[in-house]
This record gives C-alpha cells, structure tokens and sequence, in this order.
C-alpha cells in the first residue's frame, strides 16, 4: 500500500518537461521573429535608401517605420527592444557618411519612443488592429501623422546637435524625414494589418465564384500598371504631375468592388511603382521631393 502511493506521488518525468519545453519553445520563436524583424527592417531600409538628405535616412518614404509599428500594435510594446535594435543597425550601417555612436543611439531612441507612443495610443483610445470601422483608417492617419512628427524633430535635432544636419538646414530636413515617415507607416501599416483578418474559405460549389473574383483581381492589377505606365509615359505628357491623378481611376474601382484589404494593397502597390518609375527615369532629387508631397497629398485624399 505505501509503495502503490508512493509511486502515485511520483511526478511524471514528462510533466515536468512540457513547460520546460513550452518556455524554450517560445523563447526560439520569440528570437526567430526578432531576427526576422530585424532583417527585414534592414532590407526595406536599404530599398528606400533614396536621394537621401544628408546621407542620412531622410528619404521620400520610410516603410521601414511602418513595418515597426505594426510589429508594435500586433505584438505589443515589449517588442520595442527589437525595434530600437532595428534601428541602431539602420544608423550604424545605412547612412553614407561616417556618424558618430551618439546621434545614431538618441535618434534611435526618439523614433522607437514615437512608435511605441504611436502603438499606446492607438490601443488606449479603442484603435482595432483588424480595421473593421472606417474610424479605425481614421485615427491611424492622425496618430500617425502626430507621431512622426514629434519623432521627426527629435531625430532632426540629435543629429543637428551632432552637426551631421546644420541648423540652417532642419526645419527643410524635419518636414522631409516626417513626410516620408508618415508616407512609409500610411502606405505599409493597413496592409499588414489586414492580414490579421480571417480568411474568407471557399467551397466546391464557388468554383465559378472563385475564377471571376481571379479575374477581376488580375484586370485590377493590370490597370494599375497601365496607369503607372500612362503616368511615366512622355506620349500625352511630358510631366508626369499632370497626370499624377489617373492612378485614382483603379484605386476607385478597387475600393468599391474589394474594399479596404485589397485597397491598402493597391496603394502600397502604387507608391513601390512611383518610387521605382522615378529611380529608372533618374529624376532630379527637387522632382522627386515634389512628388512626395503629391504623394502625401494624394493618401489624404485616397
């Protein structure tokens, strides 16, 4: 008898490795999405690393701050560590002057407190990462536009400070980093966030249903680059501002047969073939600061 309850007091060997497991388990997971933050944060850096003012990373967008700050509203804010690490490397390695540790360690710290500000915000006054309400568009818009500015004249001053940008120079220097900030996080971060959405599952019997919605999807595509391809064309205009507002035309299409997913996609699929139209025709950096503030204009409007 005292044998029989001295085995049932036993803990098995197993019980005690499933949390032990389970911790390590998450511990990898929690690295793997770090590293994978991280290089994917590099490479849209890199990407975007054009007609840089300064040789630092005041560029027309920054979809790296995006990918940040949905990581922020997904995750939460103890993600801010890997998104402060995001942007230390950026500074130590993107900017095409040597930069003193200093500048790029305060900057680093401005934009993450931006971010993370952004992210607590955003969950304090009912913001809903899934964007169901037309409400939730709204309030990123603001909070992000507040928010990169803020981040934009504490990035500005700290390498002001560091006389990286002259003093002269940072108001222009402010307004251009916050552009292209707010452009980078308007552009990256729906999209992303509609992936959080659920999955709309299709039976046999929307077989058909499924082949049309194909099709349509693929015309929608297409239009986009007839649009892009109208735009950079010198047949009608030798301007391409004059015809900045034909790339409405399938985004009006798109919003109102696919709604808001399939809408931020095309957006984001518009300013990736802006920015590369404007790269493989060289434009002066003056055009393309130009067309970043149509850019800004035009995602107000959209």
């Amino acid at each position: 008898m005292i044998a029989e309850e001295a085995v049932a007091n036993v803990t098995p060997a197993s019980a005690w490795a499933g949390p032990a497991s389970s911790r390590i388990g998450r511990a990898w997971a929690v690295v793997a999405l770090s590293v994978g933050y991280i290089a994917l944060y590099l490479t849209l850096d890199r990407f975007s690393f054009i007609e840089a003012q300064h040789g630092i990373g005041i560029t027309p967008w920054s979809p790296s701050g995006g990918l940040a700050l949905a990581l922020l509203i997904l995750k939460g804010l103890r993600w801010s560590p890997a998104v402060f690490a995001a942007e230390v490397l950026s500074g130590a390695t993107l900017p095409e002057a040597t930069i003193p540790s200093a500048p790029i360690f305060i900057a680093a710290l401005v934009v993450t407190g931006g971010y993370a500000g952004a992210a607590a915000v955003l969950r304090r006054i009912g913001f809903e990462p899934g964007l169901h309400r037309t409400s939730d568009v709204a309030l990123l818009i603001v909070v992000t536009i507040a928010s990169s500015g803020l981040a934009a004249c504490g990035y500005m001053a700290a390498y002001a400070a560091a006389g990286v940008v002259p003093w002269s120079g940072f108001f222009n220097a402010v307004v251009h980093y916050w552009i292209g900030d707010a452009i980078g996080i308007i552009v990256l971060v729906p999209p992303l966030l509609t992936l959080t959405r659920p999955k709309e599952h299709w039976g046999p019997a929307d077989h058909n249903r499924l082949w049309l919605q194909l099709f349509e999807i693929a015309a929608q595509a297409a239009s986009i680059v007839v649009a892009l391809a109208l735009l950079f064309s010198r047949v009608i205009s030798h301007h391409p501002f004059r015809l900045f507002y034909v790339l409405f035309l399938p985004l009006i299409w798109i919003a109102v047969r696919r709604g808001l997913t399939a809408t931020s996609w095309a957006v984001l699929g518009i300013q990736i073939g802006l920015i590369a139209g404007l790269q493989l025709q060289e434009q002066l950096e003056a055009t393309l600061r130009d067309f970043q503030l149509l850019i800004s204009r035009w995602l107000r409007l959209a």
